[in-house]
């Protein structure tokens, strides 16, 4: 309303919308894990390293493009992120060192695909259609979230479900899908300038 949008709703944009609903969706359960498994702050060090690492590295092996100096020195200050945070919470962790491993190495893979599927989208379209983009995204995680909720049915957990969803839940709900929106207006103004 306030830029003049108008959605584009062309083939690539709702697949990689689609795509990246998907990412999401798995996401609630890789994150999920990994936060049981790591705590809050290697779990969010695991996903900077997923969003900065591996997308550095696919983006100058297989894209071609030159990472700056900057971009490299933030890379190694992630790495140190990530070092030191284990290092003194290995007492706080919970679970076998196997599932441990393996929910990092998940969350790490979930936040690489979903960087590379912005970056490829943005490499496809522009940084203006990522608003298009989020937009289908949420429509796309709305729709199978309706679809779960409505499989949940038969088993009787959705009245549990809606019960146990407060005021403050819905809120926060608003306040989510409204503040993902607003990012996507603030990235895309980032995107034509980094």
């Amino acid at each position: 309303i306030l830029t003049d949008f108008h959605p584009t709703a062309d083939t690539i944009t709702l697949v990689f919308a689609f795509i990246y609903a998907m990412l999401c969706r798995l996401g609630y359960f890789i994150t999920f894990k990994s936060l049981q498994y790591h705590g809050v702050f290697l779990n969010d060090a695991f996903g900077r390293v997923g969003r900065i690492i591996p997308p550095m590295i696919i983006s100058a092996l297989f894209l071609g493009q030159p990472q700056g100096v900057g971009t490299v020195v933030g890379g190694i200050c992630v790495i140190i992120a990530v070092i030191l945070p284990g290092k003194f919470s290995k007492d706080d962790l919970k679970g076998t060192g196997k599932k441990r491993t393996l929910y990092a190495i998940a969350f790490i893979l979930l936040c690489t695909s979903s960087t590379m599927c912005v970056k490829m989208y943005v490499e496809l379209q522009s940084p203006e259609d990522l608003i298009s983009f989020c937009l289908f995204t949420n429509i796309f995680i709305a729709i199978t979230s309706v679809i779960s909720l409505i499989a949940e049915i038969p088993r009787g957990n959705v009245r549990k479900e809606i019960q146990l969803l407060g005021k403050w839940h819905y809120l926060f709900i608003i306040i989510l899908a409204v503040g993902s929106n607003v990012t996507a207006y603030v990235d895309s103004f980032m995107l034509e300038y980094v």
